[in-house]
């Protein structure tokens, strides 16, 4: 589980668990047993039970009558062995199944509504990205058919039902950990009712499903989406682009290649906006030695098909430059179930992302190469980013910006300088005076020349340090935002400016380059309760100081690692998957479709 969040509630003589509203894991409170086991359900008082949520008892006060469900249903559990957090996996789900049943005094939790709601949701599951095992939602039909059957039936139907039931929220709620927790430490639940009452409403029928989805509005986006292309899978999927006669067609020029292109394009709702006739009126305009009248109308590249065409480059992480070369014959070349693939895997990384940002935060998406600033929920700032290469990428994870300095230094990683700087200063003696370097001493701190340090000797980087001072040739820029982690990475400027207009822009070291870094720096000041501050930050890069701007309120940061979203006109954008990370989750969802966990004592 990625996060888990709060499965049990109430309290019993039996099991005493008490589950708040915060994400954690109940085996850690303090008054939590060690072990918990139902073994002696007879001693719960009905007046000791939430009401609204309990069955019907006609035995005398208390008790559960002989030859009942609830009699089957409470022995099938005074059999089984106590669960401690080590044993399973599964253990806060069986611990909720159990809660839930002595609250009741172990009546039964179904009716008839609620298990065809249950099942309803079942068949929907595959819609939203989660696989169900084989002859699960069968067993679910005859589950429902065995509630009006013996007690032993009604009985072991009901315990089904109410495991799937678990075992779908929890899948729900908390998705798959194929990539790691997102979730920082004090983010809460924006649901705070636990499972176990949520499975009561639901045997009754009066639970919305949707409560268990992510509550993102780009959850349901990716859905529509998800929708979308599978109808196109339904339809007989896209039509395959030959290769073109030369590798790279741009307008102007004709190939047989352009007929199917435009087919494709509009296949996927990239309309050309031309018609065919007014096409070849204008194709008349066109160079002498490329508008041959013998062409096709249909294989020229117009103007009007290579716009078309950028939409679709755009929409698929390339250089949009309207032209059909290889790497984008390779994209359009992509089939429909493929990409229904690609949007399943970041359908479940939603799932697993935290179930609120904030009103006020920052949000990098990776493979996007984009930073957003979000103000009172709603999108502030958005700028281009640079992340980091290959060798050096930059990690998924959340922190809080604690600080901003103006005119910062480099303090060169240990890394960075073996591998790469060592090399230069061996082969040009002036290299560390010429970019603003100076040396410490790792051990020290002292600060010594740099002409007293013999850079040839094995290790010499674990002893010595390169700092850059601040100033225009600066790595780092005039600005870097800090939030303290454990990966040392950071939101900061650079002098490479032109590196932004690169459709491909994972080229640093792990950290995140800006496009606009003054810009976020004084949105950080400003949300961060520090606005008094933008004059000084201001003052600061005129005159070049190095100084640091504490923030009154700190403010969350995101790294996250989405490769679909969805665009503001509801159009679905597949961003390259730069350190293809899609395949692990893809690998876990299929090697995770959902069943019923927990199976001991019914």
């Amino acid at each position: 589980m990625a996060y888990l969040q709060p499965l049990l509630a109430g309290s019993c003589a039996a099991a005493a668990i008490v589950a708040g509203i915060a994400v954690f894991d109940p085996f850690e409170q303090a008054d939590t047993p060690a072990a918990i086991s139902v073994t002696e359900p007879h001693d719960i008082s009905v007046d000791d039970v939430a009401a609204g949520i309990v069955g019907e008892q006609s035995g005398p006060p208390g008790r559960i009558p002989e030859d009942s469900v609830a009699d089957v249903i409470e022995a099938s559990f005074a059999g089984s062995e106590p669960i401690t957090r080590n044993d399973r996996t599964d253990a806060p789900l069986e611990i909720a199944l159990r809660e839930a049943y002595a609250k009741r005094i172990y009546d039964p939790v179904w009716t008839e509504d609620g298990a065809r709601d249950l099942l309803a949701r079942l068949e929907l599951c595959r819609r939203s990205g989660i696989g169900i095992q084989t002859g699960l939602i069968e067993r679910v039909e005859s589950s429902i058919a065995a509630l009006y059957g013996s007690p032993q039936d009604r009985a072991s139907a009901d315990l089904y039902l109410s495991r799937v039931f678990l075992s779908l929220a929890d899948r729900e709620r908390n998705g798959l950990d194929a990539e790691g927790n997102l979730l920082p430490p004090d983010v809460t639940a924006v649901d705070p009712e636990p499972l176990d009452v949520q499975l009561a409403y639901a045997g009754e029928g009066d639970f919305d499903y949707s409560r268990l989805s992510p509550r993102h509005p780009e959850f349901g986006a990716l859905l529509d989406a998800r929708t979308t292309y599978a109808a196109y899978v339904a339809d007989g999927d896209f039509t395959l682009v030959p290769a073109p006669v030369d590798d790279v067609v741009e307008v102007g020029d004709s190939d047989p290649a352009i007929a199917v292109l435009r087919d494709r394009l509009a296949e996927e709702g990239f309309e050309i906006a031309a018609d065919l006739e007014a096409e070849q009126e204008a194709g008349a305009e066109l160079d002498d030695a490329k508008a041959n009248p013998e062409v096709p109308p249909e294989n020229r590249m117009t103007e009007a098909v290579s716009d078309a065409l950028t939409e679709f480059q755009r929409h698929n992480g390339l250089e949009t430059d309207g032209i059909l070369g290889p790497n984008t014959l390779a994209a359009l070349n992509v089939s429909a179930a493929e990409k229904v693939r690609r949007i399943d895997a970041n359908i479940e990384r939603w799932r697993q992302a935290p179930p609120n940002f904030g009103p006020n935060h920052i949000r990098v998406n990776i493979p996007a190469y984009e930073a957003r600033a979000y103000e009172n929920g709603r999108e502030a700032l958005s700028m281009r980013v640079i992340v980091g290469q290959n060798g050096w990428q930059t990690p998924v994870f959340a922190e809080t910006v604690e600080y901003v300095i103006a005119n910062p230094r480099w303090y060169v990683p240990e890394s960075i300088l073996g591998n790469e700087q060592l090399g230069r200063i061996r082969t040009d003696p002036d290299y560390i005076a010429r970019n603003g370097f100076y040396v410490l001493d790792r051990h020290t701190g002292e600060r010594v020349p740099d002409d007293t340090v013999d850079w040839d000797r094995p290790g010499v980087e674990n002893d010595y340090r390169l700092v850059q001072t601040a100033g225009s040739g600066n790595a780092l820029g005039t600005v870097k935002i800090m939030f303290p982690n454990q990966y040392s990475v950071y939101l900061h400027d650079t002098p490479a400016d032109s590196l932004f207009e690169r459709s491909y822009r994972a080229l640093s070291h792990g950290c995140v380059r800006l496009e606009r870094p003054h810009e976020m720096a004084r949105w950080v000041l400003r949300t961060g309760g520090s606005g008094d501050r933008i004059s000084d930050i201001d003052t600061a890069w005129n005159t070049g100081v190095n100084t640091r701007f504490d923030l009154a309120e700190p403010i969350p940061v995101y790294l996250v690692y989405f490769t679909v979203e969805v665009d503001d006109d509801g159009d679905a954008v597949f961003h390259q998957d730069i350190y293809d990370r899609d395949q692990s989750i893809l690998q876990a969802l299929a090697g995770n479709e959902m069943g019923v966990v927990g199976s001991q004592g019914a």
